[in-house]
């Protein structure tokens, strides 16, 4: 919950606006005040005000529009009226435009308005929850209706352009070759596209040629005989048979020894296969699918990967951008995983605080992508126990200390080839996120100290982080 929420009382008179702050600080509330309709927008936009009392007979300001405009800012606020004896009829019209309640001046039943005003506070506590809730509920509903795609998660515009490649190769009977650094979820590409294909009905065999020993690859791959070699006691079945009329998933092929590299461009030209110590071909009907980490083009450069094999993988390339280059899908990943882990560990976790995710969207992210946000995910929501949202203190957590990593620079050379109005927005935005979490670093997630850290007041500093997680929202 937001702390310091304030009364903003609105009023041309200094008098009477220094006689409510006095009254309402014996009663332990905290106010600011406004002498003007400009002064009153500039209030309310720098300060978490919870009640408004607007003065009904102020001069040049029409005070029912005044209401419309306060609500629209922040509707989360309970508006008062407060008329004198002639404006009863102003008042009404108040409560049609949105306040829940007038009090006549002078007020006589003090203990009524501060009941009032304490209740309206209770209000508007609860409609920050509820609100909060609604946030995090949206945020659930959009990760569902996005996540149909055979798991690929995301909305950001790389990812839609994996999603339009997918649907482009899916169909083409032709070797396609996956790129992108580890951990950014090529093989869920590679699963994507054999659901989407017309091998769909058949299996999705997966090798990761960088985890198969070089004198047991062949055997994995195309099976063995029994006897074929010592320790051959049965005939094997190997992975190209397995995979039948579905898809041959072969994952890290740039870490293939060059000397296994010729029996698979074989089984690419002639479509076919012979088990060890077998002396029959079998057809070999699956697709093939490959991905990488390694920069092929430059491989077959260095003479570590055939020219010819690269050519026939390579018929079609899909390029699957990593998790710094899609900063905006962060958060919808973060719900993703926080679902996920919310049913393996028996957790409630509903969201995750903004300060949370100035965080996650700071970072680098250029060891492990994707699976290493899925990790620190499943680690806080397994540190929240009871919690409901995700704060700093229950991220990267190792050896019962946490280690926060260091974060991305706000400064990206790409943004040279932008507009200068547009690299100055995204610098903007980037450095408020950086700048504030920085704070909260430096305060060990404390709000309150963070704020003092950053010479605003805690309303202010709560109203910014609230500002970054709206545009984390806007960017979905």
């Amino acid at each position: 919950m937001l702390a310091h929420p304030k009364i903003l009382i609105i009023d041309d008179q200094p008098t009477l606006l220094k006689s409510f702050s006095n009254i309402f600080q014996q009663q332990s509330f905290e106010t600011v005040s406004a002498l003007s309709e400009k002064d009153a927008f500039e209030k309310i936009e720098a300060e978490v005000i919870a009640v408004v009392l607007v003065s009904m007979n102020m001069k040049d300001v029409d005070s029912c529009a005044l209401i419309q405009s306060l609500l629209r800012k922040s509707p989360e606020s309970v508006c008062i009226a407060l008329a004198s004896g002639s404006d009863v009829q102003q008042a009404i019209k108040a409560l049609e435009v949105g306040a829940v309640d007038y009090f006549q001046r002078p007020i006589r039943d003090w203990a009524r308005f501060f009941h009032l005003i304490r209740q309206s506070m209770q209000v508007w506590e609860r409609t920050c929850e509820l609100n909060a809730l609604k946030s995090h509920m949206e945020n659930l509903q959009r990760h569902r209706a996005l996540s149909g795609f055979y798991q690929i998660k995301g909305n950001s515009p790389s990812v839609h352009a994996v999603m339009d490649a997918v649907h482009l190769v899916a169909p083409l009977r032709v070797s396609t070759l996956i790129y992108g650094e580890s951990g950014v979820g090529k093989e869920l590409v590679a699963r994507a596209i054999h659901k989407a294909s017309p091998y769909k009905e058949g299996p999705f065999v997966a090798i990761n040629c960088a985890a198969i020993q070089a004198d047991l690859f062949e055997s994995e791959l195309f099976g063995h005989e029994r006897g074929a070699f010592t320790g051959a006691h049965i005939k094997k079945e190997g992975l190209c048979a397995a995979a039948k009329d579905g898809t041959l998933f072969l994952d890290e092929i740039g870490d293939l020894p060059l000397s296994l590299q010729p029996k698979l461009l074989r089984l690419l030209e002639q479509k076919c296969f012979r088990p060890v110590g077998g002396n029959k071909t079998t057809d070999f009907h699956a697709r093939i699918i490959c991905a990488t980490h390694v920069d092929l083009e430059k491989a077959v450069e260095e003479g570590t990967f055939r020219k010819d094999l690269y050519f026939r993988l390579s018929a079609q390339e899909l390029y699957v951008p990593p998790l710094r280059e899609r900063v905006g899908d962060i958060q919808l990943l973060a719900y993703h995983f926080i679902e996920k882990y919310n049913k393996l560990c028996n957790r409630g976790v509903q969201g995750i605080s903004a300060d949370a995710l100035v965080l996650l969207e700071s970072l680098d992210w250029s060891k492990n992508n994707v699976r290493e946000l899925e990790r620190e995910i499943q680690r806080a929501v397994v540190r929240a126990g009871n919690s409901t949202v995700l704060e700093v203190d229950m991220l990267f957590w190792s050896r019962g200390k946490q280690k926060l990593p260091e974060k991305s620079s706000v400064f990206r050379k790409d943004w040279l080839r932008l507009e200068y109005s547009e690299a100055q927005r995204i610098f903007k935005k980037l450095f408020l996120k950086e700048y504030l979490q920085q704070k909260l670093l430096e305060s060990n997630g404390n709000k309150s100290k963070a704020a003092k850290l950053a010479g605003l007041a805690p309303s202010n500093f709560h109203r910014l982080l609230r500002q970054v997680e709206d545009e984390s929202s806007q960017d979905k």
